[in-house]
């Protein structure tokens, strides 16, 4: 899914559910966000999910929101759940300002969050 503002991409690797978050994310772009994470969540075919932000060049607190849901939606289903960076300075700022870093699981790059997603037993 591509707006004028973000570029979401879903696809597969190792078995995981990879969401790919590009660009610009608005309150008017996260109903894109939210159905890529749906997806990845309700993936039967995957056994965990990876939210890769380091393309993300602006977030606001309506990602925010959603990235703390998702986050949620995974505990209940006991779903493996990693995000990873690196991040933006602009989108690393807003997690800490929102104290959000602390809470979500962050890795700081793709290979750490594999490796993370690996020794939890998903892979």
């Amino acid at each position: 899914m591509k707006s004028a503002h973000v570029e979401v991409v879903l696809d597969l690797q190792e078995r995981i559910a990879v969401v790919h978050l590009g660009g610009d994310v608005d309150m008017e772009d996260v109903p894109d966000t939210v159905d890529a994470f749906t997806t990845a969540l309700h993936d039967t075919s995957t056994v965990g999910t990876l939210i890769d932000l380091s393309a993300l060049d602006f977030a606001d607190s309506a990602l925010v929101n959603q990235l703390l849901a998702t986050c949620s939606g995974h505990e209940v289903k006991r779903r493996p759940l990693m995000m990873c960076g690196p991040l933006m300075p602009v989108v690393r700022r807003v997690l800490e300002i929102t104290g959000t870093d602390m809470i979500l699981p962050l890795a700081v790059d793709r290979r750490e969050a594999i490796e993370w997603l690996r020794s939890a037993g998903t892979v």
